[in-house]
């Protein structure tokens, strides 16, 4: 223990009590990094009293909440009010996911959505009826679904309202390089969630230079504004066909180069790590 500084968490239950006694015992001060999503009031759990007292005691007496949203922030103030928070984002790792810039016009819009494929999470059935509806009017457009879920209900959604071959593709579960590669093979990428923290997915496109349409959920409607996407509401599939048409038309007007560049400065290790190191001085007081 004489060996440790201080201690840095990234979730703040159950792994807080060890920082949390570490601190009791020896003084060590602990940061937490937090991205929860279940602290989210749109995503509560159900704790017992005896977890939701340590999991207030152990925020409240963290030296630094670290939230990756300014949403996760306003949820954590609720159970700890007088704490002192600095907003850090996920991170990303941009030797992977970097952007692979043409100049050609696109003339018909690869889409992507990636996921764990859970409805009640992505609302994958909503994507897929709105699909249907657009597909109706246009025909310049695909729809590549992927994750690590389970895609077959999905493929016979797709079955049973007729979809033309061809308008959605399923992918399975990719690695980290595959996920990139994916993304490269694509114009936009769509989450149409009902809840959400700050989605590393979305991250990681930003920075590969792919204009995103997701819901005002989380930290979501933090990371996406005019230039880099489209921001709607949960479960509004009337605004999602619309928002759909707009990225369409609109879809050689987005500066890829700058979607990328800025999401660059945001999430890239340098950035974070920057921030932290600077936390991580001050929590010393060096």
């Amino acid at each position: 223990v004489s060996k440790i500084d201080f201690v840095h968490l990234n979730i703040c239950f159950p792994a807080g009590l060890f920082a949390l006694h570490l601190k009791n015992k020896y003084k060590l001060p602990y940061i937490i990094s937090e991205h929860f999503t279940v602290l989210l009031d749109s995503q509560p759990i159900n704790f017992t009293t005896v977890e939701q007292y340590f999991v207030n005691k152990i925020n409240r007496n963290a030296d630094m909440l670290c939230p990756v949203s300014n949403d996760l922030k306003k949820a954590l103030q609720k159970i700890a009010p007088n704490q002192e928070y600095e907003i850090i984002p996920n991170v990303v790792n941009t030797q992977i996911f970097k952007p692979t810039i043409s100049s050609t016009k696109i003339e018909k819009v690869q889409l992507l959505h990636l996921s764990n494929l859970k409805d009640e999470h992505k609302n994958i059935t909503g994507i897929i009826n709105v699909i249907k509806k657009l597909s109706e009017s246009r025909t310049d457009f695909s729809l590549t679904i992927a994750g690590d879920g389970d895609a077959e209900k999905y493929k016979k959604q797709v079955d049973q309202l007729n979809i033309p071959t061809g308008v959605i593709l399923f992918e399975g579960k990719k690695t980290t390089i595959e996920v990139a590669e994916l993304m490269s093979k694509h114009n936009a990428f769509l989450l149409f969630s009902n809840y959400e923290n700050l989605p590393c997915v979305i991250v990681e496109c930003l920075t590969m230079g792919l204009p995103v349409i997701g819901t005002n959920v989380g930290g979501v409607s933090e990371m996406i504004n005019r230039e880099n996407g489209i921001v709607i509401e949960a479960k509004d599939k009337i605004a999602l066909l619309e928002s759909l048409n707009i990225l369409i038309n609109n879809i050689n007007t987005y500066d890829t180069s700058k979607i990328a560049e800025r999401a660059k400065e945001i999430y890239s290790y340098e950035t974070v790590g920057q921030q932290f190191f600077d936390i991580y001085k001050k929590t010393l007081g060096i």
